[in-house]
């Protein structure tokens, strides 16, 4: 019997590398999740979705081409990224602001999921709910982007962050 089979196209290879969940510097204005670009291609990020629950709608992020191992700080539409209570964004890193403050009103500093998904709902990346020690960041530590397991993340060695570098 023949049978006709197809594959959706391919998903993007965004990772959400890093997170300032509690910041030194205003809360939740200077809160920022960190995308990198991990494919071969230029992805834009217009439309995919960043929630800090799993059934969440989210908030959408605005049109911006990712070059290949790029990165992107995406943050409220108030952050400051010259704030010096934290450490401050260097020239150049792109910012994707969303309206109001990441998430349900600020990233928890209890601990939150987050989940980056394209408009079709199909998870691209994920963090996990680890809690968040002021001014120090999560980051990725583990290759695969879609995994959000506490092991996947662990506090920055520096114990501080670095926006937009590795």
């Amino acid at each position: 019997v023949p049978l006709a089979l197809s594959t959706s196209p391919p998903l993007p290879e965004l990772a959400i590398v890093e997170v300032r969940a509690d910041p030194l510097g205003r809360e939740p204005t200077q809160e920022y999740v960190e995308l990198e670009n991990r494919g071969a291609v230029p992805v834009d990020i217009g439309g995919l979705v960043l929630a800090d629950a799993l059934f969440s709608e989210g908030d959408a992020l605005p049109p911006l081409a990712v070059p290949p191992g790029g990165r992107v700080l995406v943050v409220a539409d108030a952050f400051d990224p010259d704030d010096m209570a934290d450490v401050p964004v260097p020239p150049g890193v792109p910012l994707a602001r969303v309206d109001g403050s990441l998430g349900s009103g600020g990233l928890a500093a209890y601990g939150e999921p987050l989940f980056l998904r394209d408009a079709a709902h199909h998870r691209l990346s994920a963090a996990p709910p680890l809690p968040a020690r002021p001014g120090v960041c999560i980051v990725r530590v583990i290759a695969d982007p879609r995994s959000g397991a506490p092991s996947a993340f662990a506090y920055d060695p520096a114990g501080t962050c670095s926006p937009g570098t590795e």
